[in-house]
């Protein structure tokens, strides 16, 4: 009957509708970071797309975590010198963006110091049974709500050609999610040591120590980038903050957590199938204490880990893993999905936006 095959073509079409608008809504927008671009223009679109919201992030911000006046005055002076204790290219690049939005630097400087103190998250890195090195993380924090919102992929290329690319918030210059084609990929996890107030001063006046995300992107952009190497940096370079780096590589036993103090590392762990290792997980706890009952997301993580098994890890199942509650919760804003090896396979999902986590497992 025509009118049934035209009726039929016609509901197909309209679920495909749903389900590209499904997809487009969950997607954060990609944007091209052009590294050949003056410093001071390369945020100007992200800037003029996110400007009004950033400002009002800054000021909940602010309530939130009750930030002192003190605090607040030191940042205004610290911010005279912003190139004294940034990579001169990234305060370049925060002041243009600044100018773009209308924000001082002083509050630009505050956002980037924040996502290096406030993040709650999970981070798991597994060798498939076909020897291929798999990376997924939840980033979790206090306002997922406004953060969900400012949720962009940025695609960093020189000479048109693809450097790294990462899962990011607006107005975070620096990185906590990223991956070079085959060479690595990288995520942060904050480490609860030490006050927030605390770990903020602590990065106002020490100029010695490295801002965490930044140094990430800067591994990132070098052009001799690999697992070995990144490695070796996190383990030494003293950070602005206690941390955890979760690393996978492209090579079999490419997998690392490295437990950071500010000044050196404390522990690392690597995957080593020999020894039935094919997996490295991190929340925000030390590997060697029990994670705190009021927010345990590692056992049930370890535990769906172990239930899934090597011979059926893929970044599907693992995708799986981190949209199960505990692991996956009311604050987790994305969620992402990468391997060096296979770059097209990066993929970031906004979460409660189409995708919330599932009830249960």
């Amino acid at each position: 009957d025509p009118e049934m095959r035209l009726s039929c073509v016609f509901s197909l079409a309209c679920v495909a509708s749903i389900l590209v608008s499904l997809c487009s809504s969950n997607t954060p927008p990609t944007y091209i970071l052009n590294l050949d671009e003056q410093p001071e223009l390369r945020w100007r679109q992200v800037g003029k797309d996110y400007g009004s919201q950033m400002v009002k992030f800054r000021s909940q911000v602010i309530q939130l975590f009750k930030i002192p006046p003190a605090i607040l005055e030191l940042m205004e002076t610290q911010s005279t010198a912003i190139e004294a204790y940034l990579p001169p290219e990234y305060a370049a690049e925060i002041v243009g963006l600044a100018n773009v939005i209308g924000m001082s630097v002083t509050d630009m400087i505050f956002v980037n110091i924040l996502y290096d103190i406030t993040a709650a998250c999970t981070s798991i890195v597994a060798q498939t049974s076909d020897n291929k090195i798999i990376h997924a993380r939840n980033l979790d924090y206090s306002l997922a709500a406004e953060l969900r919102n400012l949720t962009i992929i940025i695609d960093a290329k020189r000479n048109n050609k693809t450097v790294y690319s990462g899962v990011t918030y607006a107005g975070m210059v620096g990185l906590a999610t990223g991956q070079k084609p085959n060479a690595f990929t990288i995520s942060l996890n904050q480490r609860n040591k030490g006050f927030r107030i605390e770990n903020l001063y602590q990065i106002l006046v020490d100029r010695e120590s490295h801002f965490v995300t930044f140094e990430i992107r800067s591994m990132l952009e070098s052009a001799v980038g690999s697992f070995r190497s990144t490695v070796l940096q996190f383990m030494t370079t003293p950070l602005m903050a206690p941390c955890y780096i979760i690393l996978g590589g492209v090579q079999p036993g490419e997998g690392a957590v490295i437990t950071r103090a500010r000044e050196a590392e404390l522990s690392i762990r690597f995957i080593d199938t020999e020894n039935d290792v094919w997996y490295v997980l991190e929340t925000n706890y030390d590997w060697w204490d029990p994670p705190p009952s009021s927010d345990n997301r590692r056992d049930p993580a370890v535990k769906h880990m172990n239930q899934i098994g090597q011979s059926k890890i893929s970044l599907d199942t693992l995708y799986d893993v981190l949209s199960t509650p505990p692991v996956c919760n009311q604050g987790t804003t994305y969620t992402a999905l990468m391997s060096a090896a296979s770059p097209g396979a990066l993929r970031a999902v906004i979460r409660d936006k189409g995708t919330p986590c599932k009830t249960g497992q």
